[in-house]
């Protein structure tokens, strides 16, 4: 997918006219979970913790104040494991370890702009299409009497599309540009989440068994606010 995101740029920088302004920038700053994705599994949340994005930035002046672009990026946000423990049935799973969320992104955008001096104001309209990881999870599952076991989640994509409105404040200095980002990111995603079987234990280590959960279909609802830097070169 990354190859394919740069294909797409480098076609749209050799395919607008010589004349046109066109910026090119590296950026990377923070996910800030918000809302629902901050909150825990046993509320319906998405149990994410603050994590970090990396884009590549596209766009070109098409009219003295507006213009297109294309944002490609990936971003990641750590999980919070103490906000997955939840209940199953009569059980309690308490998260251990794990992977993170993650998910890639293919933005075209219009823009417009706000120019004053070497400093500039860009609006943008972003949308376009993202692919969402669920984490991989392992944790313990326990009812408080005498059993406990494993219990690990598996990891789950889905893509979907959503719009994501942004604020740039840029500084241009001779054929360099310097970005400063604002960006509210806001989709959800059902993923289908597989169980695998539970080896039973008693507190003494004896297996006992073994018990089936069914699957899990979460609704996780994806909001994160990104506050980012970047650097590039103007053409």
């Amino acid at each position: 997918m990354k190859t394919h995101c740069l294909l797409i740029i480098s076609l749209l920088i050799f395919n607008f006219p010589g004349n046109s302004q066109e910026h090119l920038s590296v950026s990377t700053g923070l996910n800030l979970p918000v809302a629902g994705f901050n909150e825990s599994f046993a509320k319906n949340g998405g149990a994410a913790n603050t994590g970090y994005a990396f884009n590549i930035d596209f766009n070109s002046l098409v009219k003295p104040n507006a213009g297109i672009g294309l944002t490609v990026g990936h971003s990641i946000n750590d999980v919070s494991f103490l906000k997955m423990e939840f209940d199953i049935e009569r059980w309690t799973f308490d998260a251990q370890s794990g992977e993170k969320y993650q998910f890639y992104y293919a933005m075209p955008y219009f823009f417009y702009r706000i120019r004053k001096g070497k400093l500039f104001y860009d609006f943008k309209f972003k949308g376009g299409v993202i692919n969402a990881t669920f984490p991989k999870t392992k944790g313990l599952l326990y009812n408080g009497r005498w059993a406990i076991g494993d219990l690990n989640y598996d990891s789950d994509q889905r893509w979907t599309y959503t719009f994501i409105p942004s604020f740039t404040i840029g500084h241009e200095s001779k054929k360099l540009v310097y970005t400063f980002d604002i960006s509210y990111i806001d989709f959800s995603v059902a993923h289908s989440i597989k169980r695998p079987d539970v080896a039973i234990y008693t507190e003494d280590g004896v297996n006992v068994g073994s018990y089936s959960f069914p699957g899990d279909t979460r609704d996780i609802h994806y909001q994160n606010l990104t506050i980012s830097f970047g650097a590039g070169f103007k053409f």
